[in-house]
């Protein structure tokens, strides 16, 4: 019996293999090939040591690793056959390092290759054949690096990504030909980049996006077409930029739009259809920018709406037709603008959203939150809607409050 348990545990281990991570009396080692990594572990972890170069078949012997870490090393050259004889690697992270640029076909053998990580590295460009044969990759982050342009193609052959992350680089520009053959990517990652322009064609061959993500660039526009035909998009990420407006129907048929940030931009109109007709929209953020007024009906037929944000705009009042006719739960910040609380706000003050914000006039309401008053504290509310002492606001909104979900997560 102990022959036999003795025995599954060697076969298990030479199946399964185990992990490997540096021994600390090595962390000063500049030569990764003095590293005894035995040949049947599946994860490896090298991280913080000395190491600047990955020479040609190194890892060669590790055909059964799956997971390999090469984090905050000093790494500044891979040899294009660095990465031979790893045909079972799932994950690849090279974070923090210094590399500057990476060999054509560097990656030709990872066949089964999931996620690659060369997140803060200093990455100036990448070579149209840098991923060639990384036929399963899902996940790509390119964040943290000097990437200012990429060359027709890059990712032509990332047929299977899904996640591409090019968070803060020094990208102007993008062109629809940088990502011709990304048929699956169902986000993409652009923030804090230097973007000026989003040329029309850009995101129309990426069909299946569900959230893209343009926060801290330099947009002073977009195309009214930038999303058509993305029907599953579902996150809009455009807050902090330069924008002024929007066009007329951007979000046209978004049938599955569940939130748009475009907080801290320019905006100081907005077309009224541009939030109309959108079933599942949610959540709709235009704090900090300079808007004096809303149409009317720019929320029309868009009843899912429980969220929005309109902080520190030059808003006066808010009409009650911004809202749904039959909302369910609403919370509409109004903190940081001039609202009026004289007799324009009666309309309001009983419907069933969580409306917050201080009064700036008139005298004897300065400083009071909307959702405190009742209708007894406003000049001639009484007079125009006398039900209201029997269903005061605040009352209402107790009973919805609780049912608000919070922001989905980005």
């Amino acid at each position: 019996m102990i022959i036999c348990t003795i025995c599954f545990y060697w076969v298990v281990t030479q199946v399964m293999g185990k992990e490997w991570i540096v021994p600390k009396v090595q962390q000063n080692e500049t030569d990764i090939s003095n590293f005894d990594i035995p040949s049947n572990v599946t994860k490896i972890t090298i991280h913080q040591t000395k190491i600047s170069d990955v020479p040609a078949e190194v890892f060669s012997h590790l055909y059964l690793c799956t997971y390999l870490s090469l984090v905050q090393n000093n790494i500044n050259f891979i040899h294009d056959d660095a990465f031979n004889g790893l045909q079972s690697l799932r994950k690849l992270s090279l974070r923090w390092n210094k590399i500057t640029s990476l060999e054509p076909g560097i990656f030709k053998n990872l066949n089964l290759l999931e996620k690659l990580d060369l997140g803060y590295n200093e990455i100036i460009s990448i070579h149209q054949d840098t991923f060639k044969g990384l036929i399963s990759l899902g996940e790509l982050a390119l964040s943290y690096n000097q990437i200012s342009s990429l060359e027709p193609g890059t990712f032509r052959n990332l047929t299977n990504l899904k996640i591409l992350q090019l968070n803060n680089n020094k990208i102007t520009s993008i062109f629809p030909e940088w990502f011709e053959g990304l048929i699956c990517v169902k986000r993409l990652l652009l923030n804090f980049n230097e973007l000026e322009t989003i040329p029309l064609g850009t995101l129309q061959k990426m069909t299946h996006l569900h959230r893209v993500f343009f926060q801290n660039n330099k947009l002073s526009s977009i195309p009214a077409n930038i999303f058509t035909g993305i029907k599953d998009i579902s996150i809009i990420q455009m807050s902090s930029n330069l924008l002024q407006t929007l066009p007329s129907g951007v979000f046209k048929y978004l049938n599955n739009l569940d939130s748009v940030y475009l907080q801290f931009n320019d905006i100081w109109t907005l077309p009224s259809d541009l939030f109309q007709n959108l079933p599942k929209l949610r959540y709709v953020l235009l704090s900090d920018n300079r808007l004096t007024s809303l149409p009317f009906d720019i929320f029309l037929n868009s009843d899912a709406l429980r969220l929005l944000h309109l902080r520190n705009n030059n808003l006066q009042s808010i009409d009650e037709l911004l809202l749904p006719e039959y909302p369910t739960v609403i919370v509409t910040s109004l903190n940081g603008n001039p609202i009026d609380c004289g007799s324009k706000i009666c309309s309001i003050l009983y419907h069933t959203s969580a409306l917050d914000g201080d009064c700036s006039t008139p005298a004897n309401l300065t400083g009071r939150n909307i959702r405190d008053l009742d209708p007894a504290d406003v000049d001639g509310c009484t007079d125009m809607y006398p039900f209201l002492l029997i269903h005061p606001y605040h009352l209402i909104v107790l009973s919805f409050r609780h049912c608000t979900k919070p922001l989905p997560r980005l």
